[in-house]
C-alpha cells in the first residue's frame, strides 16, 4: 500500500473537521449576534448615559464648567437634556399648553408697564421698527425628564403657558436693565431683574433645574442650518436689535407660537416651530425629517430657554444658477426668461399645477386643428376636429329630402369606431378614426 493511500483518510478527517468547525462557529456567531446584539447595544448606551450624567452631576456639585464649551471657550448656555449625539425624537417631546398665563409679581408688572409705555410712545428714529405687543409667545412653567420603556430614549414633558411680547422684553432682553425702585426708607435705589431673582450662584443653579415661570418667557428653537456643500449658515443680527445687536448668531432663532405651532387643542409641536422659523427667517422650505432636535438648554445671558438642533437645507450655500429659458406655448414668450414680468413675479404657465386637486390644472394649448374630447383634468385623449361642413340648402316644396351634394361641396366625414386599449388601461375605451371614409 502506498504512502498516499495511507494518508488520505487522515487528510479527509482533518479537512472535514476544520470545515465543520468553521460552519458551526459561523452558525453560533450569527445566532449570538441576532440574539444578543440589541441588548448589548442598549447596555452600552445605558452605561454611556450614566457616565455622562455622573460627569454632569459632578460639575454641578463643584459649580464649575456647567456651560457648554466650544473650542475651549466656555459659554453661558447650559444643557438640561441631550448630549449632542442622540436625537430627541419629536414623539418624545411633549409640550402641554396651559390656558391661563402665569401671575406676575409686582416688580415684573411694573417693568412690563414701563415697556408698554415705551412701545406706545412715538419713535423719532426712522430706522427703528415700531413694536407691537404680540400675545402668542410661550412661557415655560416646568419640565420633567423620563425614559421610554422599550429603548430607554430620552422623553421630555414640558408645561407652558401663553405670554406677551412686553413681558418677554421686560424679563429676557431687559434682564440686566437698570430699574429705579423706592426703598423702605423712601430712597431711590437701582436694581435689575437679575439682581432680584438670580442674585447668587445657588439661586442661579436652582433656576436651571427648576425654571422661574415669571422669567422663562419666549420658549423657542435655535437651529444651525447645514448645506449640501458642507457649509453652515450664520446670521448677523441687526444693529437695532435689543439682544446682541450686530453680532453673529446661529441660522434660525424663532420663538414658539401658541396658534401656528399647535399639534392639538392643548399641545405644541417643536418641529412645526422649526419648519416655520426656517421659512420666515431664511426663506427656505424644509420638511419635518430635515429637522433634528438635539437638546433642551437655557442661555443664562438672557435666561432664554430654547431647543437646540440642526437642519439639512438640501441646497448649496452659493447663489442659485439662472435657469435657461424654455420654449413656451405656440405664439407665446419663452418660459423662465421673458415670460416673467419685470417685477419678478412668476406667471402661471399652461399645465402648471395650482393646487392639490386635479381640477386646479390649467389646460395646455392644443395644436391647430385639434379640440378636446373631454373637459380638462379628466382622463381622455384628443380627437380630430370635424371639418366645417356647409349647411344644406332648404328643401324645395314637395320634396322630402335635400339634393345630394358632390364631394367638392360636401367633404367626407371621418367614421369613428370604439377600440380596446392596452391591458394596463383595460376597461377604458376611446374613439379612433377608421382608415376609410364615406361621403
Amino acid at each position: 500500500m502506498s504512502l498516499t493511500a495511507l494518508a488520505l483518510p487522515d487528510v479527509l478527517t482533518t479537512v472535514g473537521g476544520q470545515a465543520f468547525s468553521l460552519v458551526a462557529g459561523a452558525a453560533v456567531g450569527v445566532f449570538a449576534g441576532a440574539r444578543y446584539q440589541e441588548p448589548l447595544q442598549r447596555a452600552s448606551e445605558r452605561r454611556r448615559r450614566l457616565r455622562y450624567a455622573k460627569r454632569i452631576t459632578q460639575q454641578q456639585q463643584s459649580g464649575v464648567g456647567r456651560g457648554v464649551s466650544v473650542a475651549g471657550l466656555e459659554t453661558r448656555v447650559h444643557i438640561v437634556e441631550g448630549d449632542g449625539r442622540l436625537l430627541l425624537e419629536p414623539a418624545n417631546v411633549q409640550i402641554r399648553l396651559e390656558q391661563q398665563p402665569v401671575e406676575l409679581s409686582a416688580f415684573v408688572r411694573d417693568a412690563r408697564a414701563r415697556v408698554l409705555d415705551a412701545m406706545a410712545a412715538p419713535t423719532a428714529d426712522a430706522g427703528v421698527e415700531a413694536a407691537w405687543n404680540s400675545e402668542t409667545l410661550v412661557s415655560l412653567l416646568g419640565y420633567r425628564i423620563t425614559r421610554t420603556g422599550a429603548r430607554e430614549d430620552s422623553q421630555l414633558l414640558l408645561s407652558a403657558c401663553p405670554t406677551d411680547y412686553a413681558t418677554f422684553t421686560a424679563t429676557v432682553t431687559g434682564l440686566d436693565d437698570d430699574i429705579e425702585v423706592t426703598g423702605p426708607d423712601g430712597a431711590l435705589t437701582t436694581t435689575s431683574v437679575r439682581q432680584q431673582y438670580l442674585y447668587d450662584e445657588a439661586v442661579t443653579a436652582e433656576a436651571i433645574d427648576r425654571p422661574v415661570p415669571e422669567l422663562a418667557n419666549g420658549l423657542g428653537v435655535a437651529l444651525l442650518v447645514f448645506t449640501d456643500d458642507d457649509k453652515v449658515i450664520l446670521a448677523r443680527r441687526r444693529t437695532t436689535a435689543r439682544a446682541r445687536p450686530g453680532e453673529r448668531d446661529v441660522s434660525v432663532v424663532e420663538g414658539m407660537h401658541t396658534e401656528h405651532d399647535r399639534s392639538s387643542a392643548d399641545a405644541l409641536d417643536v418641529v412645526s416651530a422649526a419648519v416655520r422659523g426656517c421659512e420666515e427667517e431664511l426663506g427656505i422650505q424644509v420638511g419635518r425629517r430635515d429637522v433634528k432636535i438635539l437638546a433642551l438648554g437655557v442661555d443664562m445671558t438672557y435666561y432664554q430657554w430654547s431647543f437646540l438642533g440642526l437642519v439639512n437645507a438640501h441646497r448649496g450655500a452659493g447663489p442659485r444658477p439662472a435657469r435657461a429659458a424654455r420654449a413656451g406655448p405656440v405664439g407665446g414668450p419663452p418660459r423662465g426668461g421673458a415670460g416673467r414680468p419685470a417685477g419678478g413675479v412668476r406667471t402661471l404657465q399652461a399645465g402648471r399645477r395650482l393646487g392639490p386637486g386635479t381640477g386646479d390644472r390649467l389646460p395646455r394649448p392644443l395644436p391647430p386643428g385639434r379640440r378636446r374630447s373631454r373637459p380638462p383634468g379628466r382622463r381622455g385623449g384628443l380627437r380630430p376636429a370635424a371639418p366645417d361642413v356647409p349647411a344644406p340648402p332648404p328643401a324645395e316644396p314637395g320634396r322630402l329630402e335635400a339634393p345630394r351634394l358632390s364631394h367638392a361641396e360636401h367633404p367626407p366625414k371621418a367614421r369613428f369606431r370604439w377600440v380596446r386599449l392596452s391591458r394596463r388601461r383595460r376597461g377604458t375605451r376611446t374613439r379612433r378614426p377608421c382608415s376609410r371614409t364615406v361621403p
